[in-house]
């Protein structure tokens, strides 16, 4: 299957995890023997970011934020030359809007994708979606979703004191102002550790542990820890 992925920012030119997950995902497909093509952003060589070798091509061309202020965005900070500079800052996003649409559209035409993979595409072009909207593409949409905050609290509740790494686990979310929060959690699976090789006692002793809950220590200001 022939995969254009379409996201601001990629690897090694990373602000967060966005960008890694997607490099990640796009090694997965290419090692599964899918042909990928990525259609990215520009380097930002603000970043100290080491040289990289990438399984499919990566074409970083298209326009993205950029973190230092440019003419145009310094004279919307002056009272004298704002509308002036609101003005520069409008032409440039049509112009930049116009270069990176007859860009996209120029790819799908030489690459003839079997599907359009969306990843970071916020920060990208807003002409981006009704673009994509008139092809005739099946299209796979994956911003990575929101961030789901566990108080210690509800851990306590559970009767666990911390969780392992890559462990898994269910819970009720409630939507507040800030963002998604657990209410409660109904299950938390221990991560698959590799077992492997150890005597069947000591397997059976580790298993009988990590399933055991954890009780928090509570602390004395005057006694320490009890």
């Amino acid at each position: 299957m022939r995969i254009l992925t379409i996201s601001a920012f990629y690897p090694p030119y990373t602000y967060g995890g966005y960008e890694i997950r997607v490099g990640d995902i796009m090694n997965g497909l290419s090692a599964r023997g899918h042909e990928i093509r990525v259609l990215t952003t520009k380097p930002d060589h603000c970043l100290k970011a080491d040289s990289k070798s990438f399984s499919c091509p990566v074409i970083r061309r298209l326009h993205g934020p950029s973190r230092k202020l440019r003419f145009a965005d310094r004279l919307t900070t002056r009272r004298l030359t704002r509308w002036l500079g609101i003005a520069l800052v409008f032409l440039r996003e049509v112009r930049q809007d116009i270069q990176d649409t007859a860009l996209i559209e120029a790819q799908i035409r030489d690459f003839q994708p079997d599907l359009l993979y969306l990843g970071h595409i916020m920060p990208l072009t807003r002409a981006l979606m009704p673009l994509l909207a008139r092809q005739p593409l099946p299209i796979v949409a994956d911003e990575g979703g929101s961030d789901i905050l566990l108080h210690a609290n509800v851990l306590r509740n559970f009767g666990q004191g911390s969780i392992a790494d890559n462990a898994r686990i269910v819970v009720v979310v409630q939507q507040t102002e800030r963002g998604f929060q657990a209410v409660e959690i109904l299950e938390i699976q221990p991560p698959e550790n590799d077992l492997s090789g150890l005597p069947d006692d000591m397997i059976h002793d580790i298993v009988e542990i990590q399933a055991l809950p954890l009780e928090p220590a509570l602390q004395d200001r005057c006694d320490g820890c009890g």
